[in-house]
């Protein structure tokens, strides 16, 4: 595993890249379904055979992620303008109070 002060001592030369690089390492979260496929793939015992895997696996999931650029359009319609910050507004009055409940968990465990 990578620590931030070995990331540090790698990218003395650029220190710009050092937040770039926290955000990228940041980023990385391994989902549930993606190690399911891993372990499946790896089992099948050709590389073909798990070449195949991922292609249906990356074809699958991309299904869900074809309809997002085309939600602009709906941009548009007032009324699901309204809902769409009615939602948000009670989004983020949950993670609010989320938040301070993790918070105030913390303090009273100290």
């Amino acid at each position: 595993m990578v620590t931030p002060r070995d990331l540090r001592s790698r990218l003395k030369n650029w220190p710009a890249l050092f937040p770039v690089a926290l955000g990228f390492f940041t980023g990385l979260n391994l989902c549930p379904p993606f190690l399911a496929a891993f372990a499946n793939a790896s089992y099948t015992g050709s590389l073909l055979a798990s070449l195949l895997f991922f292609t249906a696996f990356f074809l699958g999931t991309s299904l869900f992620f074809v309809p997002i650029p085309f939600l602009g359009a709906f941009s548009h319609i007032q009324p699901l303008r309204i809902i769409g910050k009615y939602a948000a507004i009670i989004m983020a009055l949950y993670y609010l109070y989320s938040g301070i409940m993790q918070i105030a968990g913390g303090i009273a465990q100290l």
